[in-house]
């Protein structure tokens, strides 16, 4: 089964993912992806314009975010149906809310885990990434009876059918250590392991972008914040190809994360999207963002790509109508910054 990218941010993961949804799509479609998954940060911001953008191409969406537990640790949840969808939502708002009472100074979402348990319907759950993840961080702090207890809970909430233990590769101290001991966990707790790429850009070109908005997000300088930054190129969406050899200790987990999108029968588009056509999809200048047709939807796709690729840090373009004109619209990091919300802890 070759692999399937089930855990990846876009600009919308606000200060922390550092490309567009729909150049996201477009490295993943040349790639060779036959799905791709947007998982961002404590929201949805991105999930139809993502949809929009790789269902053209070839590539099948896959809705999900990772949400913000209230001790601070992560867990990554993808809808399988539109219960899932709906539950997500009502977790992401349940996250959100209580966090502007001083609009000034806005706190960062989270969640308990009781409300996680209470709303887990048609959501598959993976546990996290290698750095906040529910069960790797306390691996990592050599917390072992804690992330027995919490993959328990999580079992318990998901069911062995829609709960995976998550391994990840970023090239840091202890890796293997870490993910041989997740792999344990997950036998015992009798659930199987998968494994994902944390990706936040899409190209090599985009890390500097993304190193300096951690930066910021940590409030420091580039030099100072490098303990928190990524500090490789393992955070890069990558060739089913290129994950496969990144887990040779563990290719059963490769497999898996084929056979989890499989399982992800949720389609934003066709379950929510609107079903407004606009008459003439021939019509030079069509205002696509009204439109859902396949020709509209690729038409959009088009544009956006060929104004991503000419302005290197994320800048996008439209055209206007009856003509091939392109305007500037804002950057990745200030159209995220209008939907989404600052975290000093990116995954």
């Amino acid at each position: 089964m070759p692999y399937i990218e089930l855990h990846c941010h876009s600009a919308y993961s606000f200060l922390d993912g550092a490309s567009l949804p729909v150049e996201l799509a477009a490295a993943a479609s040349e790639q060779g992806h036959r799905a791709l998954a947007l998982t961002d940060h404590d929201g949805l911001h991105g999930a139809m314009e993502f949809a929009q953008a790789a269902r053209p191409l070839g590539l099948r969406p896959i809705t999900g975010a990772e949400l913000t537990l209230d001790d601070g640790s992560h867990i990554t949840l993808l809808c399988e149906s539109r219960a899932g969808y709906t539950n997500l939502c009502r977790l992401i708002t349940r996250a959100h809310e209580g966090t502007r009472e001083r609009p000034s100074e806005p706190e960062p979402p989270s969640i308990p885990l009781e409300d996680v348990e209470r709303h887990a319907e048609g959501l598959v759950c993976l546990t996290g990434c290698a750095r906040n993840g529910a069960l790797a961080a306390r691996v990592e702090r050599g917390e072992h009876a804690g992330a027995a207890a919490v993959g328990r809970r999580l079992l318990h909430a998901f069911g062995p059918e829609r709960l995976r233990v998550e391994l990840q590769r970023p090239f840091a101290r202890h890796d293997r250590r870490r993910n041989r001991l997740l792999a344990e966990l997950a036998e015992r707790l009798g659930v199987p392991c998968v494994a994902t790429g944390n990706v936040h850009v899409h190209a090599r070109s985009r890390v500097p972008l993304q190193d300096a908005l951690a930066a910021v997000r940590l409030g420091t300088t580039l030099d100072e914040s490098e303990p928190g930054r990524r500090g490789n190129a393992s955070h890069v969406l990558a060739p089913p190809s290129a994950m496969a050899a990144r887990f040779p200790e563990h290719p059963e987990a490769v497999g898996e994360s084929g056979r989890i999108a499989e399982r992800l029968e949720f389609d934003i588009m066709r379950d929510l999207g609107s079903r407004r056509s606009c008459g003439s999809s021939a019509r030079s200048g069509c205002p696509a963002s009204s439109c859902s047709t396949a020709t509209c939807s690729s038409w959009r796709v088009r544009w956006q790509w060929r104004c991503a690729a000419r302005t290197p840090l994320g800048r996008s373009c439209r055209p206007g109508a009856g003509a091939a004109r392109a305007s500037p619209r804002s950057s990745a990091t200030s159209r995220a910054s209008r939907t989404s919300t600052r975290s000093r802890t990116g995954c």
